[in-house]
């Protein structure tokens, strides 16, 4: 018995100290794994470096942390809880009335374009041109 612990302290001494298992998030998708490996792969936050690291809670954190779409720096970005993205940049919660264009009215929208009225032609006037307005905005930008 003394001559197998014996064994095994020696065999525990030969590993390295810095030897621990690889970190997932660091990791490149293999030739085979996937579509994420398609055209050459994707290499993820592999190369992130500690400071390019981030734990996110809300919309403003997750837009700063991506840093903009000309940014390409690796970066490895943790989401914790749950992101509601219909906010501001204020973290202000945005509803129907900050998406619409003020010109633009549900209920008038509705009667304008009645297809007993109407008919089936395509909406066009000012009630789809606010509508056509509304959809474009605000992209979760504030408009204070």
């Amino acid at each position: 018995m003394k001559k197998m612990l014996f064994m095994l302290a020696v065999c525990l001494c030969m590993i390295p100290a810095g030897v621990h298992a690889a970190d997932p998030d660091r990791q490149t998708l293999g030739s085979n794994d996937g579509w994420g490996a398609y055209a050459g792969g994707t290499t993820g936050g592999a190369k992130a470096s500690s400071s390019n690291v981030y734990t996110v809670t809300n919309r403003q954190q997750l837009v700063s942390a991506l840093g903009g779409s000309a940014n390409s720096t690796p970066k490895i970005i943790y989401i914790q809880g749950t992101i509601n993205l219909n906010t501001d940049d204020h973290n202000k919660a945005l509803g129907f009335n900050e998406y619409k264009d003020a010109a633009y009215d549900f209920n008038a929208y509705l009667k304008a374009y009645d297809p007993d009225k109407w008919g089936k032609k395509a909406p066009s006037g000012t009630q789809e041109d606010a509508r056509k307005r509304s959809q474009k905005k605000p992209e979760g930008k504030s408009r204070d």
